[in-house]
């Protein structure tokens, strides 16, 4: 039965004179090494629960130490209780095998952070650093630099999409500065053209006043003489 569970296992049988169940064979050992056959269950929660028939599932303290139980009654074809099936495994063992679970999981767990935290790293270095210099082509766009160039074009994912997207407004919104001031030079010309033109009307006007002026004091004179 050892060697089936894996962990400790007895057969106990009933007693009528010691109205207790005894154990028949195990392969518990006692502390001077030798098993502990003979040895009573004594009274308490499995023997009550034998005693009744039931199973009983839990913790147990055999020879001084902490066990966790399992315990079967065995019964008559007439279904009296003649004797018990017990396997346990003790607690220390589990402690144990469940400190190093947990130190294993600890382990791995913080293995798993340190990865994720380095691919979490170089993620957002490899996607926050071109959407940094792009805000910053934006800012300049904004204060208009419309011949910024951003170097992220030449990508395939969504950060080229949005690179190549501002490139295409920056050479548009240049376009339109050009002819924005391509026309202000035009008007400029006009507009100095028209002062010039405008000038020489004056001249022109003061110097036919001079003329006629001149010419009427002529015709006056001769009236007079």
């Amino acid at each position: 039965m050892g060697r089936q569970t894996g962990p400790t296992a007895t057969w106990f049988i009933w007693s009528e004179a010691e109205n207790d169940f005894f154990r028949r064979t195990t392969n518990i050992v006692k502390p001077d090494g030798n098993r502990a056959v003979g040895t009573p269950l004594g009274a308490g929660a499995v023997y009550d629960s034998m005693m009744a028939g039931r199973g009983f599932r839990g913790q147990a303290t055999i020879l001084g130490k902490d066990y966790f139980t399992a315990y079967q009654p065995v019964f008559t074809p007439e279904g009296e209780t003649i004797g018990i099936l017990y396997v346990g495994v003790e607690k220390a063992a589990i402690i144990a095998t469940r400190n190093n679970v947990l130190l294993v999981t600890a382990l791995l767990a913080l293995l798993s952070l340190g990865v994720a935290g380095g691919v979490g790293f170089w993620v957002s270095r490899r996607t926050l650093a071109p959407l940094n210099a792009m805000t910053q082509t934006i800012d300049h766009v904004a204060s208009g630099q419309y011949e910024t160039q951003t170097n992220y074009s030449a990508r395939k994912d969504e950060i080229g999409q949005i690179a190549r997207s501002i490139t295409t407004l920056c050479n548009k919104l240049q376009d339109a500065e050009n002819l924005r001031r391509g026309e202000m030079d035009k008007q400029a010309v006009e507009a100095r053209r028209a002062k010039t033109l405008a000038d020489e009307i004056s001249k022109f006007e003061q110097t036919a006043n001079q003329v006629l002026s001149t010419v009427t004091k002529a015709a006056q004179d001769v009236q007079h003489t």
